[in-house]
């Protein structure tokens, strides 16, 4: 076993090899890094120090997350790539405007504030909300057949519909009550645009039932 080790330490490879440590041994030496290190594994209570500070439970908690640093690191290096560190300059870039413009501060103030933020939550997430979500596709399929031509007549009539409702001068009306209203010029143009709105839906509906 001994001439093996002999044999192979003689290699010519390997003597290139153990020259060099034993250069690196001599530089040492003449630089007293030796005699510091021969005096420092002499001294028990340092020894117990340098142990102690090379092996404590950070590294023995170290080395048992290795794995997970160690797919942390990869997923650290994966920032690296370009495409990353464009979309990420993105990202600054707003925050940055945001920042300039004044909006980022209320943000982090709402942030911090869980009273209005759970306010807002509530605004956001409740039974209407969720109800739209779940018919979102039928509601804009029904949308895009609306005729925005015609979206002033739809706001005109909401608003006097409106305006009709909030008056304090209603009152009850009788047949006779009726018949007298039906000479009045607007109650007549009414009633006509209400017949026209019914004939309408009258096609409408035979329309949607052939």
């Amino acid at each position: 076993m001994e001439g093996q080790f002999i044999d192979r330490l003689l290699a010519s490879d390997n003597l290139i090899t153990v020259n060099k440590v034993l250069n690196l041994l001599n530089t040492l030496d003449k630089m007293g890094i030796i005699d510091v290190l021969n005096g420092a594994l002499q001294d028990e209570e340092m020894i117990s120090k340098l142990l102690g500070s090379v092996i404590n439970d950070d590294t023995l908690s170290v080395i048992a997350q290795w794995d997970n640093l160690k797919e942390s690191i990869k997923g650290l290096m994966s920032l690296l790539d370009p495409e990353t560190i464009s979309s990420l300059k993105g990202v600054l870039e707003i925050v940055k405007d945001l920042q300039s413009s004044g909006i980022l501060d209320p943000i982090k103030g709402l942030l911090k504030d869980e009273e209005t933020l759970g306010k807002i939550m509530s605004a956001l997430v409740n039974d209407f909300t969720l109800n739209l979500m779940a018919n979102w596709n039928n509601i804009t399929k029904d949308l895009s057949s609306l005729n925005l031509e015609n979206l002033k007549y739809y706001t005109v009539l909401v608003n006097e519909i409106g305006e009709a409702i909030k008056s304090e001068t209603v009152k009850p009306v009788g047949l006779s009550g009726l018949l007298s209203a039906m000479r009045d010029p607007e109650v007549q143009k009414g009633l006509g645009l209400v017949i026209s709105i019914l004939r309408h839906i009258g096609k409408h509906y035979k329309s949607e039932k052939s």
